[in-house]
C-alpha cells in the first residue's frame, strides 16, 4: 500500500463544499475535482498523479460534485442548476437536464445517469432529457437517498439511506430500496466484488459483496483513517474501481469572529472558537448573530446563536435542525433565519426573539427552497431569494404578514441572488449572472426600475454602509468600496480595494451563496469568519494498492 499527498503549490487547491469535490477515474489513472481560482470562482481540475500542475476544464466556472462516465472519457457535473457532461479530450458542455441541487450522481453503462435531488432517486439519459423518479424515499417519515453508486451490471444501483438514526447502506434493485444492514455512507463497489464505504468517524470499510444477489457475504473491515465527513452524510473521497483513493482529511478547521478595518487590520473577537458562519450586526453594533454548525458523522446542523459583545456573551437561540443565515430585524428585537426541513433539502424562513424568548415561528414556507431574507425599515416587507428547477435563483417580494401574496421581483433565465436592501428601503442590490460573470447591481425596489451595475471586472457578496452613501462588495479575497449617490440621478464612484485576506466566502456554484461576511453600522469595520491557520488549502491524500494486501489477506480487513 502507497500512500501520499499532492501539493498545490501553485494554487487551484481543492475546496470544501456541498458534496464529495473529488472524483477518480474508474481506472484509478486521474482525479478530477473542484477547486478555486484565485478570484474565488470554483472550477473543475484535472491531474494525473504523475502530472504536478493541474490543468483547469474550460466551460466548468461553478461546477462541483464531478463523477466520470463509465470509459474514464467523459465527467459529469452540476452546474448553475443544470446537471451536465463533458468530453475530457474536448469539446462543448453539453446540458442533460435541469435540476436545482444534486446529493451525488453516477454513470452507468447503459449510459444511463441516476442522481438524488431532495430526497428521490432520478434517472435520465446521458444524452439528455426529462429526468423520471427511479426510486422515493418516505419523506414524510424523514428518510432521503443520496450518493448514489452504479455497480457493474448498469441496472443495480448502490446508495446511502438517511433517516432519523443516521446514514445506513442500502441497494436500488429490481425496482426496490433494501437496506443492507449495515450503517455507513458514499459506497463505491470495488472489482473482485467488495463494497467500499465510510463510517461517521471518518474511517473507510471494505466488505465482500456478492453484486447479483445485492448482499453482503463477509464482515467489513477497516481501510483507513481521517477521511473528512461533510454534511448530508458524504465522504470527501473519490474511489477507483482498481483499488485506489483519494480523499480530503480531517475534519472542518475551528473558525474566529474577526473584525477588520478598511486598511485590512484584523482583531479576533473574544468568542469560543466554533464553526460560524454567515454573521450580522445587531442595528446598533452591539450584539452578533451568527450560524453555528455543529455535530459529526455526516449528521450535520446548525443553530442560530447571538454575541453580545460588551458582555462577550453567546446565547443560544434555536435548538433543532439545520438553522442558518441570520438576518436582524430593523428594529433588532427578533433574528430571522433559513431552517431545513426535516431530511430532505427544502428550506423556509423563520424567526424567533433576539433575546430568546418564546419559539421560532414560521414566516415562509414554499414549495422549493428559500434561502435569503432582507426586511424594509418599516418591517412589514420582506424579499426573499427562492431556488426553482426551471427559472433557477429569483429574488420574490412579499408581505410579512400574506407570504401568500408573494409575487416574483426579479425572476430570469440567469441567477439572482447575494440580496441586500439599503438602509432606506428604496434600492435593491444583488448579484447576476446575465454577463456570463458573477456582477454586483443596483435598481430600485419598485416595478420596472431600471439598473445600474456597479462592478466592473466581477464582484459578489455586497453589503450596503449603513447611510447607503456606500457599497461593499468581495471579489476573490478582495474587499471592495464603492461611493453611491442614489436619487433622481444615479452616480457611482469605481470601485476601490479596502483589504485583501484569506477568510470565508461564499464560493461560486454553492447552493446558499449568501453573502457571508457583515459591515459595522459606521462602516468601518468588516465582521469576518477565519478559519485558524487558514491559507494553506484543503489537502489531498491519495492511497494506490490497497486492494492487493486485502486480495492477499483473503479477507476485507486491511492494514
Amino acid at each position: 500500500m502507497v500512500r501520499f499527498s499532492l501539493s498545490f503549490e501553485n494554487g487551484f487547491q481543492p475546496t470544501d463544499f456541498r458534496g464529495s469535490p473529488i472524483a477518480l477515474a474508474p481506472d484509478g489513472s486521474r482525479i478530477v475535482y473542484a477547486g478555486t481560482d484565485s478570484l474565488g470562482t470554483r472550477w473543475l481540475f484535472s491531474r494525473g498523479f504523475a502530472r504536478v500542475e493541474p490543468a483547469l476544464i474550460p466551460g466548468t466556472a461553478g461546477a462541483g460534485q464531478p463523477f466520470f462516465s463509465p470509459d474514464g472519457q467523459s465527467i459529469g457535473f452540476w452546474q448553475d442548476g443544470r446537471l451536465r457532461k463533458l468530453s475530457l479530450s474536448g469539446g462543448a458542455v453539453v446540458t442533460i437536464c435541469e435540476v436545482p441541487s444534486v446529493e451525488g450522481a453516477t454513470w452507468g453503462v447503459g449510459d444511463e445517469i441516476v442522481f438524488a435531488a431532495s430526497g428521490p432517486l432520478y434517472r435520465v439519459s446521458a444524452a439528455g432529457g426529462k429526468p423520471e423518479v427511479f426510486a422515493a424515499p418516505d419523506t414524510a417519515g424523514g428518510q432521503a437517498y443520496r450518493w448514489p453508486e452504479f455497480l457493474p451490471d448498469g441496472r443495480t444501483v448502490l446508495l446511502t439511506l438517511v433517516d432519523g438514526s443516521g446514514p445506513h447502506l442500502a441497494v436500488l434493485q429490481g425496482g426496490r430500496v433494501r437496506a443492507l444492514g449495515q450503517t455507513g455512507m458514499s459506497p463505491h463497489y470495488v472489482d473482485g466484488g467488495f463494497i467500499l464505504f465510510a463510517q461517521t468517524d471518518g474511517t473507510l470499510f471494505v466488505a465482500p459483496f456478492d453484486p447479483r444477489r445485492g448482499r453482503f457475504t463477509g464482515p467489513p473491515g477497516p481501510v483507513v483513517e481521517g477521511v473528512r465527513i461533510g454534511q448530508l452524510a458524504v465522504a470527501k473521497l473519490g474511489a477507483s474501481r482498481t483499488g485506489s483513493l483519494v480523499f480530503i482529511t480531517g475534519s472542518t478547521a475551528p473558525r474566529e469572529l474577526v473584525l477588520v478595518d478598511r486598511a485590512g487590520h484584523a482583531q479576533t473577537l473574544p468568542a469560543p472558537l466554533e464553526r460560524y458562519r454567515a454573521p450580522r450586526f445587531s442595528p446598533d453594533g452591539r450584539r452578533i448573530a451568527v450560524a453555528i454548525e455543529h455535530g459529526a458523522g455526516g449528521i450535520f446542523s446548525a443553530d442560530i446563536w447571538v454575541y453580545e459583545l460588551g458582555a462577550r456573551n453567546l446565547s443560544r437561540l434555536t435548538f433543532d435542525s439545520v438553522n442558518m443565515f441570520p438576518e436582524w430585524a430593523r428594529d433588532g428585537r427578533q433574528v430571522a433565519f433559513v431552517r431545513q426541513l426535516g431530511a430532505i433539502t427544502r428550506e423556509g424562513l423563520f424567526r424567533i426573539a433576539a433575546d430568546g424568548s418564546g419559539v421560532a415561528e414560521t414566516l415562509l414556507v414554499r414549495p422549493y427552497p428559500v434561502w435569503e431574507v432582507q426586511f424594509t425599515p418599516d418591517g412589514r416587507t420582506m424579499l426573499f431569494r427562492e431556488n426553482h428547477p426551471q427559472t433557477h435563483r429569483d429574488i420574490w417580494i412579499t408581505p410579512v404578514d400574506s407570504p401568500r401574496a408573494a409575487r416574483p421581483l426579479l425572476r430570469t433565465p440567469f441567477e439572482e441572488r447575494g440580496i441586500g436592501l439599503s438602509p432606506d428601503g428604496r434600492w435593491l442590490v444583488y448579484v447576476s449572472n446575465e454577463t456570463g460573470a458573477d456582477e454586483i447591481y443596483i435598481r430600485q425596489l419598485r416595478e420596472g426600475s431600471a439598473r445600474w451595475r456597479v462592478s466592473t471586472r466581477g464582484g459578489t457578496e455586497a453589503r450596503w454602509g449603513r447611510v447607503g452613501r456606500e457599497l461593499f462588495f468581495r471579489k476573490g479575497d478582495t474587499v471592495y468600496a464603492v461611493t453611491t449617490q442614489l436619487g433622481a440621478e444615479v452616480r457611482l464612484g469605481a470601485p476601490r480595494a479596502l483589504f485583501t485576506g484569506k477568510y470565508q466566502a461564499a464560493v461560486l456554484g454553492q447552493s446558499g451563496q449568501n453573502v457571508l461576511y457583515d459591515v459595522s453600522p459606521d462602516g468601518g469595520r468588516f465582521l469576518m469568519v477565519r478559519e485558524q491557520n487558514s491559507g494553506n488549502g484543503e489537502q489531498l491524500t491519495v492511497v494506490l494498492n490497497w486492494f492487493d494486501q486485502v486480495r492477499r489477506r483473503g479477507t476485507a480487513a486491511a492494514p
